[in-house]
């Protein structure tokens, strides 16, 4: 039975897009390379023992294939149609496919390797397409789950019953330094985004990983309106600070030893620590699941 709730979505660099569905104008007949991907396996064989030696393995990149059919209400609508999707997938310009089905949306960086190849046989009002995509990354982002908030740091309110304020009475007060347990229900390993955000003095402020005892931490003692910002992911990897809006490199403050922190498969415990004030950094992580097929 045909499945009428499958969608897939192409976003080019200067936000031109095609849908492909089961409706028109863009239907889509098959589509090819969007579960998981070729595995490559080295080995080494060694002489006089049965079998091989395992030395690595790596996935490889993503080629995905869309075929399908443009429709039109006339001949001059099926042209506008043909040419629109000939310029939404143009080589030179990057892109983003999405794949939404029951519920769920994927999405992959790809480029176009072989923009819309049309049959050279019109039948009636319809014209049959072929594209060809490769993703460098063969890793899909989950969208249901992408740019996941886990806070380090938490306010733990000082309103007790009776109230009773006086000339030192705070509302609350920043809990940092607990252990935040931090779930990856992706499919691999993965990079986030840490922010620490300094609200008083603190002196070398670092988050580590409790069970692996990495860390990424800063030398220096640093004052009320300073926040780093920690980018581990895959090809996206910096570190800058913020002060009164300026942002610079901090690359330079960091702790000797300090590691780009990933997250693990299932679940990974960080916690924020300090020579002193620690309890003056709010911290936080942001991340996206990634899967190998969907």
């Amino acid at each position: 039975m045909r499945r009428t709730n499958v969608q897939i979505v192409y976003i080019n660099k200067d936000g031109d897009r095609i849908t492909f569905g089961q409706q028109p104008p863009f239907l889509i007949s098959s589509k090819k390379g969007f579960a998981a991907v070729q595995n490559t396996i080295t080995s080494q064989k060694q002489y006089g023992l049965d079998g091989e030696y395992f030395i690595h393995q790596q996935l490889e990149s993503r080629d995905l294939e869309i075929d399908g059919e443009i429709t039109g209400m006339n001949d001059a609508n099926l042209m506008n149609n043909r040419l629109n999707l000939i310029k939404v997938f143009n080589p030179n310009l990057a892109g983003v496919l999405q794949f939404s089905d029951n519920g769920r949306t994927f999405e992959i960086d790809v480029l176009v390797e072989e923009a819309p190849t049309m049959d050279s046989s019109r039948n009636n009002l319809t014209e049959k397409f072929s594209l060809k995509l490769k993703a460098l990354d063969p890793y899909w982002m989950d969208k249901s789950e992408q740019n996941r908030f886990i806070s380090l740091s938490s306010v733990v309110s000082n309103f007790k019953f009776p109230l009773s304020i006086g000339s030192n009475f705070t509302f609350g007060e920043i809990s940092s330094g607990n252990i935040s347990e931090i779930k990856n229900n992706g499919d691999v390993v993965v990079g986030m985004d840490i922010e620490l955000r300094i609200t008083a003095n603190c002196k070398n402020p670092k988050v580590l990983n409790v069970m692996t005892q990495e860390f990424f931490g800063f030398n220096g003692t640093y004052t009320s309106g300073t926040t780093f910002n920690i980018c581990t992911i895959r090809g996206k990897k910096e570190v800058t600070k913020i002060v009164n809006g300026v942002i610079t490199n901090a690359m330079a403050e960091r702790m000797v030893g300090s590691s780009f922190l990933q997250l693990e498969k299932g679940s990974n415990f960080l916690k924020i620590q300090a020579d002193s004030g620690a309890e003056n950094v709010i911290g936080s992580v942001t991340f996206s699941p990634l899967v190998v097929g969907v």
